[in-house]
């Protein structure tokens, strides 16, 4: 009887050619290179190059193409960010993104994803912004959506996949820890504060901690651990959302983005922190305090420190 036979194929492009010892230096280079991006996103450090108060506003999910966003407020407070020693971070979902079977949602609204993407351009790059960090959402995460944004923006901007913690380090040695994060763990009916309060209370060893991703708003500021810690959630500008109608969420206009005062001149840490609903009123707060503290320097005064 003749041999039985072996069903011989052709090697698949990722097995040709590679040894184990190929496949060990493959796998070492993408541990090294998790790595760097674990430790370079895991309590870096900001440098502000002064001691003036800075301000940063935290723009909830624009969801900037969906027919529901209020682009107009968006555009308003992106101008805002033109104003010395402001900054902003986006806490995720610069657009709706749908996909799989959502991405028959599209049928329904008028901006097609060509337009959404040169809108998330836009916002990214050439809204006058300066950002100190983009976060990854999940309507960004979903296909490849992530990898899109990074595309246009990653050279230019920090983007952190849902998460980034990092401390400011002010000119005065003065550090604000701050942990941000499309969302954390946990959910109350009864405290839509209930996520990032809870991140607060059992590890984070933030200042501030801030979020969005539920399409609501709060701002809260307590002390724990000996720590004063400020926990906020921003609302975000998606408005008049079928979805929420329909599983009875209710319309809410509290804290579309947050905005943070953050004075490093503060001798008091409860108040080195000031957080507003209103970015408006927040910028002209900004404005007041640092003309107060360069006519301070000029006149040779000692700011507390």
């Amino acid at each position: 009887m003749p041999a039985a036979s072996r069903l011989i194929r052709p090697p698949t492009e990722r097995e040709s050619d590679l040894s184990v010892a190929d496949i060990i230096n493959i796998k070492s280079r993408h541990f090294a290179r998790l790595k760097t991006y674990h430790d370079a996103s895991t309590w870096h450090t900001v440098r502000v190059n002064e001691t003036l108060p800075i301000g940063v506003i935290w723009f909830g999910d624009p969801h900037i193409d969906d027919d529901g966003a209020d682009i107009d407020l968006l555009v308003k407070h992106t101008k805002l960010c033109r104003q010395p020693g402001m900054y902003g971070a986006n806490l995720g979902d610069v657009t709706n993104n749908w996909t799989g079977r959502l991405a028959k949602l599209y049928q329904n609204q008028s901006t097609s994803v060509k337009r959404a993407r040169a809108l998330a351009e836009w916002f990214m790059l050439d809204a006058g912004v300066t950002w100190i960090c983009q976060l990854i959402g999940n309507h960004d995460a979903w296909e490849n959506g992530a990898e899109i944004l990074e595309r246009i923006a990653a050279k230019r901007v920090p983007i952190h996949d849902w998460e980034a913690r990092f401390k400011l380090q002010f000119a005065n040695r003065v550090s604000v820890k701050v942990h941000a994060a499309h969302d954390f763990r946990g959910h109350s009916m009864w405290n839509i504060g209930h996520g990032p309060m809870r991140a607060a209370m059992m590890g984070s060893d933030a200042d501030l901690l801030v979020c969005g991703h539920k399409h609501t708003g709060i701002i809260s500021t307590f002390e724990h651990g000996g720590r004063v810690r400020t926990v906020a959630r921003a609302r975000g500008y998606k408005r008049f959302d079928k979805y929420a109608k329909v599983n009875g969420f209710p319309e809410t206009d509290f804290a579309p983005s947050i905005m943070t005062v953050i004075d490093p001149t503060a001798s008091d840490p409860s108040a080195r922190i000031m957080t507003f609903a209103d970015p408006v009123v927040g910028a002209r707060v900004l404005k007041a305090l640092r003309a107060t503290a360069s006519q301070s320097k000029r006149k040779g005064l000692k700011v507390a420190a």
